[in-house]
Parts: structure tokens; C-alpha cells; sequence
């Protein structure tokens, strides 16, 4: 009774089944099937049971089945559910995933089949990505060349995918997978590396990987690289499964052994190059390349021959060269071949390569290079040994040139020192006479003569003076040519250089109906270091052409300058109404001993130098020299040139010392008897921001600077009764040991030892007349505060402010005065937020502290805050530095209190000042 309950159940619950299932005997017969089944094939399970499957194939599917009925006779039913398409009544197609199990009788005899039926839409989708899944996968190991293998050693089943056969060139349908058959096809040398590393992979976790050869089953040698790792460990620790990839790497190997190559070849070239260049000689060169190449572990041994002819005879590159009978025989077999050769069948171990150096179609040395293994790739050692060649091809050719350049050499230096003594003596000769002549004639002109008389001595004077410029001229040409022209570096005033040469030839403007103007930019410094007497001559040389080929017009010298780093260039233009020029005129117009055209010199004279000289000698100010013209308009040629500023940049008067009783500049004694030079001093003391008494004379100075409260004492050297010496002298008998007022030497004359003696009779500075302002107040700065004080303020932002004209003065007057209402509660913040620990606000303040300082120049204020804020950034990280922090304030402080002074002294802040009382000009 509890059989037939089993069974019944076992009915049930089969028949209520959610798969379809039936079964089918041997030959395809439906023997039984449960509703579902009827249901997924539109058919009622009566219908289905008696039929055979074949009545429900299409004709690929009856073929099918055909072929699988015979085939569960030899390997069983499937192990996984396969796709399978049956036909409804109606002959609709129905997808099925269908499962396979055997049903056998008591005996054990095989007497039919279960399938399982499966109709879910979602299971079937699922089953088709996987499929996509696979053949994907499939497809991109096999783009990519790589294959997948597994062991599992709990089955002692090793798999290959289908693409390890195709990278291993094997059969899949003759292949049996196993560790042994990969092993065997690996090259020997490359064997012991992988199984090394397969060991590993059983014993540790990580991938493993390792590059080697093999020989695959067509015979071919191919690179693979093998990844494995252990996927499944037992609880013993023992590895269950190991899997991994093998992947076809030989186009990627090839690839990467050839820029390894590459770069072997290129590091070899740019070493070689190396010394090509700083090589002199094709020997220097050789030694060179012998060093290096047998500092490579890839050779052992270098010789070279030198070429006669046919014959080849050793050179000893290094001290212990020895050459071989092979070494010859494959230099030999270079020289005939003028190209490359290999020499490896007579000592394959250690085979040679050999090559030519030629020098035209002349060859000059052979090389032969031994390596220490058999060669692998012939056409990098072919390109190594065409570079190499060539390299040295190239320090030959330089090598001949520079001997037949040293020849050539030699010879110019001779003919151009006979030039030079031709020129001197003739100069000699020739001035010797001609001064006699200009001063002979002075002094007749200088008589009474009649108009007549006169006229004729004029004339000659004017001949004179004319033959004098030219021999000036060449002899300026023959210098630059010779790069003997010298220069001298000395204080001058630009503006009054230009003024001098403008005075020099307003008369002949005059004379020949033009007016002369010139124009001044603001920006001009008063005084510059450099040569004024180049700097007048190339200005002279412009306006005296100008004047020169202008007749009832006008000349205009138009003077600018501007700052370029810590120098300054100016430029200056020479306009004129005159004849102008044509674009070819133009073009030759600067080459020597060249004039507009062949009528210049006989109607206005000269040689056709001056504009030559000119151009070299703006060259040589680091400026150019150039031109614009028109024909009937005129003419504009300029020139620009650097001069150095004749005081640190930005460099003002000194802070006021504390032993000061006067402004907050500072108060100073000025001794000199001459009213102009009086109002001068009087004046830039003021503007500098200095409060200033006067002594006309030295007894009177003397007594004063003893009396009163002085920070400085500026004391002119030539006067009548005591003199500047004579009053310093007295000044440092009277004043206390521990006070050294600081006393500063003003002299028109700079003549050598000047300043040897005011330093010997007690002075500290040295300033010559006429006076600048810039040099007073670094002179003052630096006696008042010692040579060493630190630059507190560069200038060099306000004056770009004040070039920007008038309307920046109420701007830069409100920065500063902004700055200097600010600043001081700011410092302040700074020390609240220091004693709080209050990171942020520190760093914030001295951040905004900062850049209004740097952007008013005080570097000191400026530097000081950008420490502190880099201490609030970091405070957040640790403490606030508490030894380093507080002293920081502190000189940020003091910084500020100098730096504030001196911003107010400044010119550019006196000039925003005065602007906006009095309408001043620009400073």
C-alpha cells in the first residue's frame, strides 16, 4: 500500500510539473508525457504519447536527432541542457531547453530516455547571452591570440580552450590536453624558467607570468607569454584547481626587442655624437668609440687599420691593441665592399663585424668590432655600424676643414695686421701734418685779415675739419672691423648729450632755413652708466644728415625710454622734411662706403661710413639701428641702445636713524657756497623727503654739523678759506668717538684720486656734480644706514604706475595711502591670531598683507608675510612654531615701520602728492 502511495505521489507530482517531460524509447518513440509537455507543444498529452519525436522535427531538425540517437549509443546523453526546436500542430516552432538522462530496466538494460523540457522565456535568454557570452569570449582570444587552460586536480582533468591549440599549432580533434605536451614544446633554454614559475603559481597566491619560446607543432619558434594563478584551495591548503593563459606574444616580443635595440642604438648614437662634437680629431674620436663600445657587455674586442691604398696598416687605438689574421681578413673584405660585412662562420661563438669610414669617395679607416655571443638581429648592427661611420665620417671632414681654416686663418690674421699697420701709420702721417694745418689756421684766423682773407682761411678750416672726419671715420670703421673699438663706462646724462649735439647743429639748421625740435619722454632717466661719447656720436652722425638733406624744413629728435629688467633702453628717433629716399636707395644706404646714389657725395659730401659705423656701434650698445623714408617726404631713422641705471633699482634714501632729531627722513647738513648748487641740493633733499639747514662755507658747516643734530653731512670740496677736506677733518677732531657723523663728498670733478682723498681725509660717500636725485638718496641711504641695510623697497612697480600719466597719480596716492592706514592693524592681527593658535586667520591676513605689499614694492613686508602665511597653512598639521613665529612678527613689524618710510619719501609718491596739490608733471 506505501509502493502504491510512492508511485502515486511520484505521478503527481510529475504530472504537475512546471517542465514538460516525457519518455521516449530507444528508437524516438514518445512512451509517456505529463500535461505540461502536451501544453508547451499544443497538444494534450494523449496526443503526444504513441507519436515519435520525428513528427514533431522540421528536416535539419529529423537530421539532427538522426545523428543524435546514434551517437547516445556511444558517449551517453547530453550532460547539459541543450536548445531544441519542436513544431506545434499548426507548425509554429517552440524553443525549448531540453535536459537528457537514461532510464534503464532492473537488468540494468537501457530501454529509453527522460527529457525535461523547459519553456521559461527568461532561462532561454539567459542561455543565449551565455552562448553570445562564449563566442565572444572565444572570438576575442582569438583576436587577441591567447588562450585559457584549467586543472582540476580533484578530477585530474586538465582543459585548453580552442584557441591554446591554434597558439601551440595543435590538433584539437588528435590532442589530448596535459601539462607534459605544453612543457615539451617549450624551447630548452626557456623550460626550467616555467616550470619555476608554475611551481610557484601551486604555491602561492598572485599571478605568476613569464615570457618564453617555443617550438609549436609546425616547427616554427614563437614567443608566448603564460599567466597562472591557483583559483581553488582545499582545506588542507593544498591547491584543488590552477588555471591560467597562454598568449601568443611573438609580433609584441619582436616589437619590444627591437626598440630595445633601438635604444641601445640611440643611447650607443647620442654618446657617439658626443664626442664627434667634442672631438677635434678623427683620433680623439676613434679612442672615444673604442672606450665605449668595450664598456658594452655585448663586445669584447676592437681594432681599426688605416688605409693606403689597397693596404691596410693596424692602428694602435689603445695601448695594448693587438689585431688578428680574421680581424685583417674581414677589414679587407670591408674595404673591398666599401660597405658592412659579417664575419661569423669562422668563430660563430664570437663572430665579427667590419666597416669602412670614408671621407668622400675616399676611404680612410677600417673598423673591426668582435662581440661575445652569436649575433640575433644583423640589421640593428648594420645600422649601428652605418652611424658609427658616418659619425666618424663627420669628425673627418671637420678635422681637414679646421686645418684648412687654421691655413686660411693664419693668412687673413696676417694681412689684417698688415692692414691695421698700414692704416695706423697712414693715420699717423697723415693727422700729424693736418692737426698742424687746423691750428696754424686757427690761430691765422684769429688775426686781422680782410674779407677776402678770411673767406679763404674759412674755407680752408672747413677742408680741414672735413679730411679730419674722414679720417675719423676710418679709422672707427677699421677698429670695429678689428673688434678693437673700445668703451668706456661712466655716469652721463642722456638728455644733456642729446641738448649738446641739438646746440652743436642749430646753426647749420639754421643757416639752411629748418627748424631743429626735439621731444622728451618723462621716462628718461637723468643719469645712466655707458659711453656718451659713442652714444653722441651715432646721434650726430643721424642729425647731421638730417640737417644735411633738408632745406627749409624740419628736424625733429624724438628721445624715449623704458625699463628693461634693471637696464634701460631708449630709443631715439630723427625725423626730417628733406629728399627722402627710394626702397633702393634705402637698402644700401647703411652698407660702407656706399651713398644714396652716385650724386650724394657731390652735392652734400661725406664718405658714405658714418651710417656703417653707426649701425656697429648701436650693435654694440645692444640696440639696432634702422630707417624709414619716402622719396620727396622725408626721412626717419632711429636707433635704441642699453645703458645700466646708475642705482640699484628701486634703492631709496636710508629709514631715519634713532639718534635723528629732524623729519622722518632725516636731517641733513648741506655745505656748499654756490647759490645754484644750493637750491639743488635744497630741492631734491625735499622731494627725497629730507629736511636739509645750509652752511655757505667750510668753517661754517664744520661748526653747525658739530653743534646741531645731523643724520648726514653733504660737503662740497672746493670753496673759498677751509675747503671740504679741511672742514671733514675738523668735524672728525670734534666729534664724540661713539658717533660717526656720516659726511658725503660733492665734486664737479671726478678725476683719478679724487675719491682716494676724501676717503683719506674722513669722508663716507662720494657723489659727483651735476647731482641726481636717485644717486643722493642711494649715497644718503648708504652712509646713514651702512652698505649692508637691505633693499626695503623696488620702485619698480610704482614707476610703471607713473608711466601710465597723470591720471594714475590719485590711484597711486589712494594704494598708499590705503596701505599705510591698513597695514599696521593688519601686522597686529597677525600677532591675535598667533597667540589664539587661529591657523586660518593667520594665513588669510598674511596672505592679503602680502600682496598689497609686493604690489607696492616693499619685498622686506612682502617676503616676511608669506613666511607667516605658509605658517598658518601648515599650523593645522602640527603647532605654529612658537620660537620661529614670534620673532617672525616682530621683524614683520619693523619691516613695515621702515618700509612705510621710505614709500613715503618715494619720488613716485612725492610726485601723486604734488599732482594732486599743484598739477606737477610726471616725475
Amino acid at each position: 500500500m506505501a509502493d502504491r502511495s510512492v508511485d502515486w505521489m511520484l505521478k503527481r507530482a510529475v504530472g504537475s510539473s512546471r517542465d514538460g517531460i516525457w519518455v521516449i524509447d530507444t528508437a524516438g518513440r514518445i512512451l509517456w508525457a505529463n500535461p505540461r509537455a502536451g501544453e508547451l507543444l499544443g497538444r494534450s498529452a494523449e496526443e503526444l504519447v504513441g507519436s515519435s519525436l520525428f513528427d514533431l522535427l522540421d528536416r535539419t531538425g529529423v537530421a539532427q536527432f538522426r545523428e543524435h540517437l546514434r551517437e547516445l549509443g556511444e558517449r551517453g546523453p547530453n550532460l547539459r541542457d541543450v536548445e531544441c526546436c519542436l513544431l506545434r500542430p499548426d507548425g509554429g516552432p517552440v524553443r525549448l531547453l531540453v535536459g537528457e538522462s537514461e532510464v534503464r530496466d532492473d537488468d540494468g538494460a537501457l530501454v529509453g530516455y527522460v527529457h525535461r523540457m523547459i519553456g521559461d522565456n527568461q532561462q532561454l535568454e539567459m542561455l543565449e547571452e551565455l552562448t553570445r557570452g562564449r563566442a565572444q569570449l572565444a572570438d576575442a582570444q582569438s583576436i587577441a591570440r591567447l588562450g585559457s587552460w584549467e586543472i582540476d586536480y580533484a578530477q585530474d582533468a586538465v582543459t585548453w580552450s580552442p584557441q591554446i591549440f591554434h597558439v601551440l599549432g595543435l590538433d584539437p580533434e588528435t590532442t589530448v590536453p596535459n601539462v607534459a605536451t605544453f612543457f615539451s614544446m617549450l624551447h630548452e633554454e626557456d623550460r626550467p624558467m616555467v616550470e619555476e614559475e608554475y611551481a610557484a603559481a601551486q604555491g602561492s597566491p598572485g599571478e605568476h607570468c613569464v615570457d618564453a619560446r617555443l617550438v609549436r607543432g609546425d616547427g616554427s619558434l614563437r614567443w608566448v607569454r603564460v599567466t597562472g594563478r591557483t583559483l581553488e584551495w582545499g582545506p588542507d591548503g593544498a591547491p584543488l584547481r590552477v588555471g591560467g593563459t597562454v598568449q601568443d606574444i611573438d609580433e609584441v616580443k619582436e616589437t619590444e626587442l627591437q626598440l630595445r635595440d633601438a635604444v641601445v642604438l640611440n643611447t650607443l648614437m647620442q654618446f657617439m655624437a658626443t664626442a664627434a662634437n667634442q672631438a677635434s680629431t678623427l683620433r680623439e674620436a676613434m679612442e672615444t668609440l673604442h672606450g665605449l663600445l668595450l664598456a658594452h657587455g655585448d663586445w669584447q674586442a676592437a681594432v681599426a687599420f688605416d688605409v693606403r691604398g689597397a693596404e691596410l696598416l693596424p692602428i694602435r687605438v689603445a695601448e695594448h691593441d693587438e689585431h688578428t689574421e680574421l680581424e685583417l681578413a674581414a677589414a679587407l673584405r670591408a674595404l673591398h665592399a666599401r660597405d658592412v660585412v659579417f664575419e661569423e662562420d669562422a668563430d660563430a661563438q664570437h663572430p665579427m663585424i667590419a666597416f669602412p669610414v670614408s671621407l668622400g669617395d675616399r676611404a680612410l679607416i677600417v673598423a673591426v668590432v668582435t662581440a661575445r655571443t652569436p649575433f640575433e638581429r644583423q640589421s640593428m648592427l648594420r645600422t649601428m655600424a652605418h652611424q658609427i661611420s658616418a659619425q666618424l665620417a663627420t669628425v673627418a671632414a671637420r678635422e681637414t676643414a679646421a686645418a684648412e681654416l687654421a691655413a686660411a686663418r693664419d693668412h687673413a690674421m696676417e694681412a689684417s695686421r698688415a692692414k691695421s699697420e698700414f692704416v695706423a701709420t697712414m693715420s699717423h702721417e697723415i693727422r700729424t701734418p693736418l692737426n698742424g694745418v687746423i691750428g696754424l689756421n686757427d690761430l691765422l684766423l684769429h688775426t686781422e685779415l680782410d674779407e677776402h682773407q678770411r673767406r679763404l682761411a674759412e674755407g680752408m678750416q672747413g677742408a680741414g675739419r672735413a679730411l679730419l672726419r674722414l679720417i675719423n671715420d676710418i679709422l672707427d670703421f677699421s677698429k670695429i672691423e678689428a673688434r678693437a673699438l673700445e668703451f668706456e663706462r661712466v655716469p652721463f646724462r642722456p638728455l644733456e648729450v642729446v641738448a649738446d649735439v641739438l646746440d652743436l647743429f642749430r646753426p647749420e639748421a639754421e643757416r639752411r632755413g629748418n627748424r631743429l625740435d626735439a621731444t622728451f619722454s618723462g621716462a628718461v632717466p637723468s643719469v645712466l652708466v655707458g659711453d656718451p661719447g659713442r652714444f653722441r656720436q651715432v646721434l650726430s652722425n643721424l642729425v647731421s644728415n638730417a640737417v644735411k638733406f633738408t632745406s627749409d624744413g624740419v628736424v625733429t629728435v624724438t628721445v624715449r625710454a623704458r625699463w628693461v629688467g634693471r637696464d634701460v633702453e631708449m630709443r631715439v628717433e630723427v625725423a626730417d622734411t628733406g629728399i627722402g629716399m627710394t626702397p633702393e636707395q634705402l637698402e644700401r644706404v647703411f652698407d660702407p662706403f656706399q651713398q644714396a646714389d652716385a650724386s650724394t657725395t657731390r652735392n652734400y659730401g661725406g664718405t658714405g661710413l658714418g651710417l656703417a659705423i653707426a649701425r656697429q656701434l648701436a650693435a654694440a650698445f645692444d640696440g639696432e639701428l634702422g630707417a624709414t623714408s619716402e622719396l620727396g617726404e622725408g626721412s626717419t631713422f632711429w636707433f635704441t641702445s642699453c645703458f645700466s641705471a646708475a642705482t640699484a633699482e628701486g634703492t631709496g634714501p636710508a629709514p631715519t636713524p634713532t639718534t635723528s632729531t629732524g623729519a622722518a627722513a632725516g636731517h641733513v647738513l648741506v655745505v656748499e657756497d654756490n647759490e645754484t648748487n644750493q637750491l639743488v641740493a635744497l630741492g631734491m633733499l625735499q622731494a627725497l623727503g629730507y629736511t636739509a639747514d645750509l652752511a655757505s662755507d667750510g668753517s661754517e658747516g664744520a661748526r653747525r654739523a658739530l653743534s646741531g643734530s645731523y643724520d648726514a653731512v653733504l660737503m662740497d670740496l672746493q670753496m673759498p678759506g677751509t675747503d671740504g677736506f679741511e672742514a671733514t677733518r675738523l668735524i672728525r677732531a670734534g666729534s664724540p668717538a661713539d658717533r660717526r657723523l656720516p659726511v658725503i663728498a660733492l665734486t664737479a670733478s671726478a678725476t683719478a684720486g679724487a675719491r682716494e682723498r676724501c676717503a683719506e681725509a674722513g669722508m663716507d660717500g662720494f657723489l659727483t656734480k651735476p647731482l641726481s636725485m636717485e644717486g643722493l638718496g642711494e649715497e644718503l641711504r648708504r652712509c646713514i644706514v651702512g652698505a649692508s641695510a637691505p633693499v626695503r623697497l623696488q620702485d619698480g612697480r610704482l614707476r610703471e604706475l607713473a608711466e601710465m600719466g597723470e591720471a594714475a597719480a590719485p590711484l597711486i596716492r589712494r594704494a598708499v595711502d590705503n596701505f599705510v592706514e591698513r597695514a599696521p592693524g593688519e601686522v597686529g592681527e597677525i600677532g591675535d591670531a598667533l597667540d589664539r593658535a587661529d591657523h586660518e586667520t593667520l594665513r588669510m591676513t598674511a596672505h592679503r598683507l602680502k600682496g598689497s605689499a609686493a604690489n607696492l614694492g616693499l619685498v622686506e613686508v612682502a617676503d616676511t608675510a608669506f613666511e607667516l602665511e605658509e605658517l598658518g597653512r601648515h599650523g593645522a598639521e602640527g603647532d605654529l612654531a612658537p620660537v620661529s613665529a614670534p620673532r617672525l612678527v616682530e621683524e614683520l613689524g619693523t619691516a613695515l615701520e621702515l618700509g612705510i618710510a621710505e614709500l613715503r619719501r618715494h619720488p613716485v609718491v612725492a610726485w601723486c602728492h604734488a599732482r594732486s596739490s599743484n598739477g606737477a608733471s610726471s616725475p
